[in-house]
């Protein structure tokens, strides 16, 4: 399982189907937008991560009770979570397009 720090905390992550499905439905962005990360809002970056939070902790089990409004404030108070969760992105997306094109 895939984590970043936020928050104060290791978090898992997921970056799939049903979590850029979510972040679709919550910005209105069509598919192929959601993987344009460069020209994401900052309302929309932190929607990004909580989505990810959110079906990061539904894989591995776990509840997530917070609101997106908290994920904001985590993200105010460490901006570097922002960089390393978008770096992760792009980096999981590569791999999941290559693994993809293997099959």
């Amino acid at each position: 399982m895939n984590s970043i720090k936020i928050g104060g905390k290791d978090r898992p992550v997921n970056i799939g189907w049903d979590m850029l499905k979510a972040f679709g439905k919550s910005t209105g962005r069509a598919f192929g937008q959601v993987f344009e990360v460069s020209n994401l809002t900052f309302e929309e970056v932190e929607t990004l991560i909580y989505e990810a939070l959110v079906w990061g902790a539904k894989e591995n089990g776990d509840s997530f009770d917070t609101e997106p409004e908290e994920v904001a404030t985590w993200i105010s108070k460490d901006m570097r979570s922002v960089v390393e969760f978008i770096t992760f992105f792009g980096d999981e997306i590569q791999a999941q397009l290559g693994e993809e094109e293997k099959n």
